[in-house]
């Protein structure tokens, strides 16, 4: 917190309680509020402090008499006050402090700590609950409502981070007016039947003559729902003002979804226009400027010359139309003489697509009246639309849902709200994105990403322990959010921030009037107004509607006016928070003539993404409220009555205040973040993997060192790992252990004591060495050399990334048993993938290897060992020998695992190995290796297990993109669900039976829960959390999934989020990229507490067995049927052998080798495939397969 403006906050409450003193100007509100607008969002309570500030600081001569005659009296009155309030504050000061700074170093767990205070212990996803009067939002909504009729009334206060401004009395007092006035005449009252029936016989007159003396006549506005979503709900907001302005009842257009979006907002009556209505939907929804009952219309032919207030003379009903199309007449309706005229009519019918307030500021007849309800001119729209909008129960179930999935736990929320409006402009959008990225980067809105070289050197920040921000994105299209997500994936911020980015769904096109359509739309509203901050498109009124009900200033995109440059700047703040009306009349209707609308009054200016429209600024006045009005809290720092405090009483309140600001969860400035990542379960997780995060987060130091002894301990993983490395030259090599549960599989001495020989050998005969040196020179004189001192197995990079990462450790295990230096190729990336995992050397073969074409050898090779023996040319003593193991090899070259053949391979000093294979399986069926592989693993199922993670350490970028994919999206979860898609079909899909098969396993298992189809919300008092990854190639099963969880409540309550860190398309095992993607979903899915792979797939395979889990395997679909049962839990973690031989070496024929010994078995998902078991659970094996 700074304590300049803290200062200013509190010298700015005491100086700003002046009774009906307004601020200067607009020019000069403006002036103050864009100094401040390189402050962070979420302080903008201070911001708005040190405006006030910078308003009192102009000179009293350029001030109203009136105001300044005040502001003297009330300076000198509390001029002792705000003596005695300084000093209070500045002796507080230290105190503070000295208390924060001793807690600098963890803040986030401090004020997640003291947040869990104040949260109901049984309900770990709901913010903590609110006061009654938080939940009527200063009095601006009426009690007595059914609560659950309408949940979003009262429980949206739960997710607003931004309080909003506090209403002003007399706007509390005339709603409550209002809704009397509503349910007198509203429909199914005698006076609506009567007025209906003097609409039907087109008796105007009759209105009044035969109304009855103790009743009132009711006069009424309908409003007809046109054009989009935002569009209607800014005509509706108003209509409704229109209404309170000129006493009618407001009744809207129930069509194009309205009476299914909203909760009604009147209590004991409805504001939708019955269907019965005598001016059928048919007729009033097709009326426009030519209609003969438009009021334009109707001037136009004079209808009303002579006695306007002849009632023989008053139409049954008025059209006005204030459309964008409407005309010179029709904009008479903003004139004062043609006010008296409507006022006469007793119903009006109304049509806009805009939002016609500003203009009705410039009706004489309603100027004061506006004032007296709207002090704060910039909060008509903030005020009205949280009055009337409250969202159906099954939209708040798409609010509810998406918020507490995906952002309740993120520290700062910023809503990007992205419409193009220009058909060209979608055709090069990547103009828009740095539209969009230079806004939020030149704003600091967002962190900036690193550059690449940047990034490779930058040493990611402390695991899980840095500030969390969510980026929503709303848009038609998901081409920004896919860009933006990618962006803050594979980069790394400036800041260190972890950023998550969310688009709740992409229409393509708007489909307005459509339920389902407009549901989601009014979803994607709501979120970005529970936003700490926004960034919105000129022209949308999406964006006008979220920054009303938000009560936030945007970040307003200029509409580029080149489509091929980004505007500059790109974006600017906006001046006010009210909605821009796009239309207005540019006529002034005292002198009769054009007039430039937008400079008649100060808090009516121009808005600043359409120049010639007209909006709502902020000049406040604070007119004394009756007494009779009823008084809410004050909240925001938003002025109010007149207060008046003794000396004393003032400094205690501050000295309160200063505790409270302590006590209360940390700096103030995070007020509006009741909704927290749960505190309850930050120190205590239920795995043992939570723990270890959380703790680290607490004890890791300033120069990224741990400093738990209990991690630094773990993070060798049993002795797995040597000690001694350089921990910034490969961060996730230590830092693992952080993300990871503890493994129960634990890895034998004599496995450790092997590791620490090999990696001796490794240094001893690596390249660079002697040993290495002089190998190489016999290697280059082909000649017959005999076995030396060291030998070498060369492993050749051969297919796609899963398969290699599986051939690797056999190859890795197959040098151990043969003590041979294994040398990779270090072409498709391996540098860019992976760590060194031996220390003080290297595994990377060199680039002057002098055997140049190794990667082009085949079964057909004269080099190869199977062509030797089919063609009888062995010979001894050669120089190297190529051995082919990938999946096409022949019966001579699986030979291989005949352990004569072993005998003979022993002999010659370099290997060059080359497969696509995981063919450990195999090798415990050689008897030369058998003694050792018993002692190496005793457990035999932990084989890859074991060396995946002493091998496979991904490099600082690859971790990087893992620890910020993780924090981003996952790390908050109470459980993490990993689910494996791959398709081995031709077609890119999605195929609807595979998302069947994956449905059902998940369903059947227990692994998901079942969705509910009649409820909109089901409200648990324990609701869990569980983040879904979901890896796949094509995005729409993660689009199915998301869309039904998020569209649909769960049967048990549970929170239920779903990620794709990517998706392809296709494979393409070329690219760089593409493999650093692929590895870093590969850990990402080993990260979870369960999963779900593919059958057949090597990617699942690595996953699985580097978490140590035994996932449930989707079968092979067959003919495009999802099989039945659609999964089964695997019996081991270890990898499949997907070509394994089928011979007995020593009968010298074939055999069945998934029986020869107890431990080597069948696949589950191939049936000819071989996997090892451990021996135990092998016995029932073959039972579960069949």
């Amino acid at each position: 917190m700074q304590l300049p403006l803290l200062a200013a906050f509190f010298l700015g409450e005491i100086g700003q309680r002046k009774p009906k003193a307004c601020a200067e100007s607009a020019p000069a509100a403006r002036a103050a509020e864009q100094q401040q607008q390189g402050g962070a969002a979420r302080d903008s309570w201070l911001l708005e402090a040190a405006e006030e500030a910078l308003e009192r600081s102009v000179p009293r001569a350029k001030r109203k008499p009136a105001a300044a005659a005040a502001t003297a009296a009330e300076t000198k009155r509390c001029g002792l006050v705000a003596s005695v309030v300084l000093a209070a504050f500045l002796m507080a000061v230290p105190t503070v402090v000295v208390i924060l700074g001793t807690r600098a170093a963890a803040p986030a767990v401090w004020i997640a700590a003291t947040n869990a205070l104040r949260r109901d212990s049984d309900d770990k996803s709901i913010p903590p609950a609110r006061t009654a009067v938080d939940q009527l939002l200063g009095g601006l909504l009426p009690e007595g409502f059914d609560e659950k009729s309408c949940r979003s009334r009262y429980e949206s206060s739960l997710y607003r981070r931004n309080p909003g401004r506090r209403p002003s009395p007399h706007l509390v007092s005339r709603l409550r007016m209002h809704e009397e006035l509503q349910r007198r005449c509203g429909p199914n009252t005698e006076s609506y039947n009567r007025a209906v029936q003097h609409l039907t016989d087109g008796a105007a007159a009759a209105a009044a003559t035969h109304a009855p003396d103790d009743d009132e006549q009711c006069k009424y506005v309908v409003s007809i729902s046109y054009r989009g979503l935002g569009n209607r709900i800014l005509a509706a907001a108003s209509a409704f003002l229109y209404a309170v302005l000129t006493g009618r009842v407001l009744l809207v257009d129930p069509s194009n979804e309205m009476d299914e979006l909203f909760c009604e907002p009147f209590p004991g009556t409805t504001w939708l226009l019955p269907r019965d209505f005598p001016l059928p939907a048919t007729s009033y929804a097709n009326f426009s400027a030519d209609t003969p009952e438009s009021y334009g219309n109707m001037v136009r032919n004079k209808v009303f010359e002579g006695d306007v207030y002849s009632a023989a003379q008053m139409p049954a009903f008025a059209y006005l139309h204030l459309d964008h199309d409407y005309g010179d007449d029709d904009k008479m309706f903003f004139c004062d003489d043609d006010q008296r005229t409507l006022s006469n009519i007793q119903w009006l019918v109304m049509r806009t697509d805009t939002y016609i307030v500003p203009s009705l500021f410039l009706v004489d007849t309603f100027r004061d009246e506006l004032d007296a309800l709207f002090p704060e001119r910039d909060a008509v729209f903030h005020h009205l639309a949280r009055y009337l909008f409250h969202p159906a129960n099954h939209v708040w179930g798409l609010v509810a849902r998406y918020y507490r999935a995906y952002l309740a736990t993120a520290r700062h929320l910023v809503g990007v709200q992205v419409r193009v409006f220009d058909h060209r402009q979608a055709k090069s959008p990547h103009v828009v994105l740095d539209q969009i990225t230079w806004c939020a980067w030149r704003e600091k809105l967002l962190p900036e990403v690193l550059g690449t070289e940047d990034d490779t050197a930058a040493t990611p920040p402390t695991p899980g322990g840095n500030m969390s921000t969510a980026v929503l994105i709303t848009s038609l299209r998901p081409w920004f959010y896919e860009r933006v997500k990618a962006m803050y994936w594979e980069r790394a911020t400036a800041t260190g921030e972890d950023v998550g980015v969310h688009q709740p769904s992409h229409e393509e096109y708007q489909h307005f009037g459509e339920k389902s359509h407009d549901g989601k739309a009014w979803a994607e509203m709501y979120l970005l107004s529970l936003c700490d901050v926004l960034v919105t498109s000129g022209w949308s009124t999406f964006g006008y509607v979220a920054q009303g009900l938000a009560g936030l200033r945007p970040w307003v995109m200029y509409k580029p006016v080149n489509i091929t440059a980004v505007p500059d700047p790109p974006c600017g703040r906006d001046v006010s928070m009210e909605p821009c009306f796009h239309s207005p009349p540019y006529f002034d209707c005292k002198t009769k003539r054009g007039v430039d609308t937008g400079k008649i009054l100060p808090h009516v200016r121009h808005c600043d993404d359409v120049s010639w429209g007209l909006k709502l600024e902020r000049i406040r006045c604070s007119p004394t409220p009756p007494a009779s009005s009823p008084v809410g809290p004050r909240g925001g720092g938003r002025k109010g009555r007149a207060v008046v405090l003794s000396p004393l009483s003032a400094a205690a309140l501050v000295a309160c205040g200063v505790l409270l600001l302590l006590f209360a969860g940390g700096s103030a400035a995070r007020r509006g973040q009741f909704v927290d990542a749960d505190p309850t379960g930050l120190l205590s997780r239920g795995d043992a993997r939570g723990g270890d995060l959380d703790l680290a987060r607490l004890k890791y130091g300033e120069n990224d060192t741990l400093l738990s002894s209990e991690v630094v301990k773990d993070k060798l993983l049993g002795g797995l790992l040597a000690a001694g490395f350089d921990e910034q030259s490969c961060l996730s090599r230590y830092q693992s252990v952080l993300y990871r549960k503890e493994s129960s599989h634990f890895p034998s001495a004599y496995l450790l004591e092997r590791l620490r020989e090999h990696e001796a050998l490794q240094k001893k005969c690596g390249p660079q060495t002697e040993s290495y040196k002089k190998a190489i020179e016999k290697l280059k004189s082909g000649q017959d050399v005999k076995v030396m001192e060291c030998n070498y197995l060369v492993w050749v990079a051969y297919s796609g990334l899963g398969n290699r990462i599986l051939t690797m450790a056999s190859a890795f295990l197959y040098a151990i048993l043969t003590k041979r230096v294994l040398l990779v190729d270090g072409d498709k990336g391996t540098t860019d993938l992976f760590c060194e995992p031996f220390p003080e050397t290297s595994w990377l073969l060199p680039s002057k290897f002098p055997i140049k074409q190794f990667k082009n050898f085949s079964n057909v090779s004269p080099e190869s060992y199977g062509y030797m023996l089919r063609n009888k040319a062995i010979h001894s003593n050669p120089a190297f020998v190529y051995l082919h193991m990938a999946h096409d090899y022949d019966d001579f070259d699986k030979l291989f695992f005949c352990e004569d053949n072993q005998q003979y391979l022993r002999t010659i000093p370099w290997l060059i190995l080359k497969s696509n294979n995981y063919f450990v399986p195999s090798l415990f069926l050689v008897p030369a290796y058998q003694y050792e592989l018993t002692r190496l693993f005793p457990q035999r199922d932990s084989v890859f297990h074991h060396l995946g993670r002493y091998l496979f350490h991904p490099s600082n970028v690859v971790w990087g993109m893992i620890t910020r994919y993780y924090d981003s999206y996952l790390a908050r979860a109470d459980e993490r669900l990993g689910i494996q898609i791959r398709v081995f079909d031709p077609e890119p899909g999605p195929f609807q039976h595979v998302f069947d098969q994956v449905l059902a396993c998940t369903l059947k298992e227990n692994l998901l829960p079942g969705i509910s189809t009649q409820q909109p919300f089901i409200s648990t008092r324990n609701s869990r959390s569980k983040a879904v990854l979901i890896t796949s190639l094509n995005s729409g099963y993660y689009e199915k999934f998301r869309s039904m969880y998020w569209e649909h409540p769960t049967t048990n309550g549970e929170i239920i989020s779903f990620h794709q860190p990517s998706h392809e398309e296709h494979q393409s095992s070329e690219k760089k990229i593409h493999n650093m993607k692929a590895w870093a979903e590969i850990y990402l899915l080993s990260l979870s507490d369960v999963m779900v792979t593919s059958a057949w797939s090597t990617f699942g395979y690595v996953a699985q067995g580097l978490g140590g889990l035994k996932p449930w395997l989707l079968f092979k679909p067959e003919n495009r049927t999802a099989p039945d049962p659609p999964c089964r839990q695997v019996l081991s973690m270890e990898p499949c052998f997907h070509a394994p031989p089928f011979y007995d070496c020593k009968t010298k024929r074939g055999a069945d080798t998934g029986k020869l010994v107890p431990h080597v078995k069948h696949c589950e998902d191939m049936s000819w495939g071989l996997k090892l078991v451990d021996k135990i659970k092998a016995e029932n094996h073959e039972d579960l397969l069949r």
